[in-house]
């Protein structure tokens, strides 16, 4: 059993918890409907006036940030044109505000937190679609926004006014972009993760490319969230907003563990300390929403200081490394990593300082491209490790065959010679048996040294077929070869050199220059053998014998 990881159980814990809570607030939950942002079919951002306090100010440019101060309420109205057609809709987008919307003094859209199970004091942010009836044709219309987030309070989107699935329409394909790098970016993870599972579980590199997978599935299904209509269908804002606060949450430790395993294995403490981060962060800020304290979407500062610092750190050990080592490696990871750093900044300058609608879209388009860089990097390196391996595997291969006849060579001979002479005692049961090939001279000869090639690529093929089950058959001289057998009886020799026999046979009715092999062996005994080496010595004086018969039969 290997030492249990840490890192790798304070992600598997922070998984479970945020599937857990977030299927347990989609159960519990009741919140209002919402949607997207793309471009306007309708441009309606001029004529509104918002009163606030006792403010009275006509707004001239959307979307705008005012000076309010959270918990005061902004009411925004205009007239709605002459003429309404069916299925026109009104679309604007909050952030964390609760809305009503009012043709007159009748109400016929709110959107605000229940403050339901599991869920914080924030309803929620993104877009709206308000269906506007017919009677509406020429009225007032007045919007109330309120929220007690600072970073939200004053903010007033843009509106656009058209049928409501043009405007579904045209959102969806304004963003195709964008969900194409957010599937691309899961379908990278997907194939991540399985190439981590059907590659070599020994190799401690490879772990680490599941750990990248995890984080490119995270960020995708987070700014798909961001991004698209979900909440639309879904019609659970809230719920959204509670899961892309958790999946930011898992982002930075298995970034780091990946960073860890496939770069930098002595970035131990730093990758540990995330993960106690993000271990506390999960654990302190969960409790905080379930008992309505503060909502993730107040503290989610939390969860980017530690995606920040994740970042830094690895940007810190690929410099340091490159200023080493200079290191290639390292610099593909500097300049991905700090092109998402760029890109992240960017997002959370929006966030806590403009009035940018599509806070996620840097983080997007960096994430993809860290993932499609370091991705394709990685495979470089692994196809530049499996080049190695299998000349490593080719080095060592030659290293113990015969170049000609494809059987192991005497450097294979002599090296399982020496191992089981170390392993030999009394009861050791070992036969070695030598060939010789007859009549290799005359057939290069008569015949052409080709044709002599062949026939000692045909004599150990023979050999080695007929002693393949008792051992491996090795070329330890010019037309000699020979085989240690382990474990094995006289009678599974003599078997297998009946079955040479009728091998040598067959080949000599297809072929002019003939195959004689003449054989001897011996059997290891501590009465008769010092050591092997005395045990081949004997074998091959029976093999010359045989082979002095067999000249004289051939003569007479």
């Amino acid at each position: 059993m290997g030492k249990s990881n840490p890192n790798k159980l304070c992600f598997l814990i922070m998984a479970f918890l945020a599937v857990t809570f977030t299927v347990l607030s989609a159960v519990f939950s009741e919140v209002g409907s919402a949607s997207v942002t793309l471009p306007d079919n309708y441009t309606y951002d001029s004529g509104w006036i918002c009163t606030y306090d006792d403010t009275v100010l006509p707004l001239t440019a959307l979307p705008a940030k005012l000076d309010v101060a959270p918990g005061v309420m902004m009411t925004l109205t205009n007239t709605l044109p002459d003429l309404l057609e069916a299925g026109n809709a009104i679309r604007f987008r909050s952030s964390n505000q609760t809305i009503h919307v009012y043709i007159e003094d009748e109400l016929i859209y709110s959107f605000s937190n229940d403050h339901a199970f599991l869920l914080g004091d924030s309803p929620g942010s993104g877009w709206h679609y308000v269906i506007l009836p017919l009677y509406a044709s020429g009225k007032t219309i007045r919007i109330t926004l309120s929220t007690d987030y600072e970073v939200s309070s004053g903010y007033i989107s843009s509106f656009s006014m058209n049928n409501i699935g043009t405007l579904l329409f045209a959102d969806v394909k304004a963003n195709m972009i964008s969900i194409i790098i957010c599937f691309l970016t899961f379908l990278i993870g997907i194939i991540l993760i399985v190439y981590r599972l059907v590659s070599n579980p020994y190799s401690y590199a490879i772990h680490g490319i599941a750990y990248l997978g995890a984080v490119a599935m995270i960020v995708s299904v987070w700014s798909f969230i961001e991004l698209m209509p979900v909440s639309v269908f879904y019609g659970k804002y809230s719920v959204m907003e509670f899961l892309s606060c958790m999946l930011l949450m898992l982002v930075p430790l298995p970034m780091m563990v990946f960073i860890k395993r496939s770069y930098y294995p002595k970035a131990e403490k730093i990758t540990n300390l995330i993960g106690i981060l993000c271990l506390v962060n999960f654990c302190i800020s969960l409790p905080l929403q379930f008992f309505h304290v503060i909502s993730l979407t107040r503290i989610v500062l939390s969860s980017h200081v530690i995606i920040i610092l994740t970042i830094l750190s690895i940007l810190y050990y690929s410099i340091k490394d490159y200023i080493q080592k200079r290191n290639t490696y390292s610099l593909v990871l500097f300049i991905s990593i700090f092109q998402l750093f760029a890109f992240s900044a960017t997002d959370l300058f929006h966030y806590y300082k403009t009035v940018y609608t599509d806070f996620s879209r840097g983080f997007r388009i960096g994430f993809f491209l860290f993932i499609v860089i370091l991705a394709l990097h990685y495979f470089y390196r692994m196809s530049e490790l499996v080049e190695k391996g299998m000349k490593a595997s080719l080095y060592k291969r030659m290293a113990y065959e015969d170049i000609l006849t494809k059987c192991k060579n005497r450097a294979f001979f002599e090296k399982e010679l020496a191992n089981a002479e170390r392993k030999i005692n009394s009861n050791s049961s070992i036969i070695i048996i030598t060939f010789d090939l007859n009549n290799l001279k005359i057939t290069n000869d008569q015949y052409g040294h080709k044709a002599g090639d062949d026939l000692l690529c045909a004599c150990a093929s023979v050999i080695s077929e007929a002693f393949l089950p008792l051992g491996p058959c090795s070329r330890i001289g010019g037309d000699e070869f020979s085989v240690i057998m382990k474990n094995v009886t006289k009678e599974q020799v003599e078997a297998s050199i009946s079955k040479m026999k009728i091998l040598i046979s067959d080949y000599n009715k297809t072929h002019d220059a003939q195959l004689q092999i003449a054989y001897g062996y011996a059997e290891w005994n501590t009465e008769n053998f010092k050591n092997l080496e005395s045990v081949l010595s004997h074998a091959d004086k029976l093999m010359y014998q045989r082979k002095s018969i067999m000249k004289m039969n051939t003569s007479l």
